[in-house]
């Protein structure tokens, strides 16, 4: 499927790269950093990004390939809210293709401490995937950690969920 939901940690996924999504603030505020990544070099990698949309490193031990650290757009309520974060999951999956990945695990990239609702974090992602799956191939997992997301998702898209 080109497509599924998963409840399940993100850094356990055997595709062939997860993002990772976050800024610059976030990390020194505390957020975790990449899994298989220190908080050193995950903010010097969001340091040395500067007009790159994102980044790709080797996923050293984990079940992946690649990390893709990407700058999480936070919702501004200027209008181009959407527009934005859109871009961010069709850089991602880009840069995935780009790297010759046939698979990738994204989390709800926007949702919770960046401003947008899940349910709108939802709809944004499965229209991003959906438009990038009608130009190329690829397995998308949209993993979760919490189970509040994952349940809202299965309601607002059963035919995604992994069950």
């Amino acid at each position: 499927m080109p497509l599924r939901f998963v409840l399940d940690d993100i850094a356990e996924s055997e595709c062939d790269t997860i993002v990772y999504a976050a800024t610059a603030a976030a990390l020194s505020e505390g957020a975790a950093p990449a899994p298989g990544v220190t908080s050193e070099e995950e903010r010097r990698i969001f340091a040395e990004m500067g007009e790159y949309p994102a980044w790709v490193t080797y996923a050293n031990d984990l079940y992946c390939t690649y990390v893709i650290h990407v700058p999480c757009p936070e919702r501004k309520g200027d209008g181009e809210d959407e527009a934005r974060l859109k871009k961010c999951w069709l850089d991602c999956l880009q840069l995935a293709a780009d790297h010759d990945c046939r698979s990738a695990a994204f989390p709800l990239i926007g949702a919770g401490r960046y401003g947008y609702s899940d349910a709108d974090a939802i709809r944004i992602a499965v229209e991003a995937v959906g438009e990038f799956l009608k130009r190329r191939s690829m397995d998308v997992e949209l993993l979760f950690d919490d189970a509040g997301a994952f349940s809202e998702a299965e309601k607002l898209y059963p035919e995604f969920s992994e069950n």
